[in-house]
């Protein structure tokens, strides 16, 4: 009985930690073009990729670039399109590069690191 108690704990806290996930990126990083890349995020059922505290952090080679230059904007999931953030840089890419390291989740974080050659 107490096994059975503490397996079903654990799927619920399973179950829950899993609901939120980050997928495949979508666009091209240029070298002399600004970033603008689209990331899938499938929020927690329930709520919306806005409330998901989605978060990113841009790297040109080892340099990191600075936060008030980045721009993470919530795109709503619509027929056709899954739910997800679109990452913009008000910078130009400097390095042949990029890497985005991206995270959501207020309690609970779940990231994910991108690499762009």
């Amino acid at each position: 009985m107490r096994y059975t108690i503490v397996g079903l704990g654990g799927m619920l806290l399973a179950g829950s930690a899993a609901a939120l996930s980050l997928g495949p990126a979508k666009g091209a990083v240029l070298l002399g073009a600004p970033v603008d890349l689209v990331f899938e995020v499938e929020p927690d059922p329930g709520t919306a990729v806005a409330s998901s505290c989605v978060a990113a952090e841009l790297f040109f080679g080892d340099v990191p670039v600075a936060s008030e230059k980045v721009q993470v904007v919530p795109l709503p999931g619509v027929p056709g399109r899954a739910a997800g953030v679109r990452v913009r840089a008000s910078i130009v890419v400097n390095e042949p590069v990029l890497e985005v390291k991206l995270s959501a989740g207020c309690s609970g974080k779940v990231s994910r690191t991108y690499a762009f050659l």
